[in-house]
């Protein structure tokens, strides 16, 4: 009903007001499927996490896998699935989208992950290191912040492989006295 409405009278605009009030008559009316289909829609439009989480209620513990997978294929989904992951527990799969993600996005998974995957994390993060001193050759503070990258990778247990990377990095940088300097502080 919704459709064919918004079809024929506008194309994005008041579409998400519309089937929230839909949403809201449904759940008056305790119709299980049009609250269902209803949440599945205002998922993909709106990306809000809690649309997921009632879907997720509204779905037989039997049925949850397929639900699950139909909702990691949805295309427009992307921005939310390390946050659907976290959710579900999902590691492995967490992990893989936060190192497609890139540094930030593994950064902003770590906590999580890190339990599970230390050295996974750990050599992104030494990657990531040696991929940006090849770039143009950075300031201070950017030094000071693949230093802290440093620490966290002593933190995930490597302090031996730490000592290794600053020793190639002095060998490799002994011209950059400022990096030279912040790694002595690691």
């Amino acid at each position: 009903m919704a459709d064919s409405w918004l079809t024929k009278n506008d194309k994005n605009r008041n579409k998400d007001t519309v089937f929230k009030i839909l949403l809201h008559i449904a759940e008056s009316e305790n119709n299980k499927k049009e609250i269902y289909d209803l949440n599945y829609k205002l998922l993909l439009d709106t990306h809000e996490i809690n649309y997921f989480l009632k879907i997720k209620s509204l779905t037989a513990k039997e049925d949850w896998d397929k639900v699950f997978h139909q909702i990691e294929k949805e295309s427009n989904l992307q921005m939310i699935l390390g946050n659907i992951y976290q959710i579900e527990q999902k590691w492995d799969s967490l992990l893989n989208y936060a190192l497609k993600s890139g540094f930030y996005g593994l950064n902003h998974y770590e906590n999580d992950l890190k339990t599970y995957y230390p050295k996974e994390i750990a050599l992104f993060y030494e990657k990531h290191i040696y991929e940006e001193l090849t770039r143009q050759n950075p300031n201070r503070e950017r030094y000071k912040e693949l230093c802290r990258i440093l620490r966290k990778i002593k933190k995930l247990g490597f302090s031996v492989r730490v000592t290794e990377i600053i020793s190639d990095l002095k060998s490799k940088y002994s011209n950059r006295r400022a990096l030279l300097e912040e790694l002595d502080l690691v």
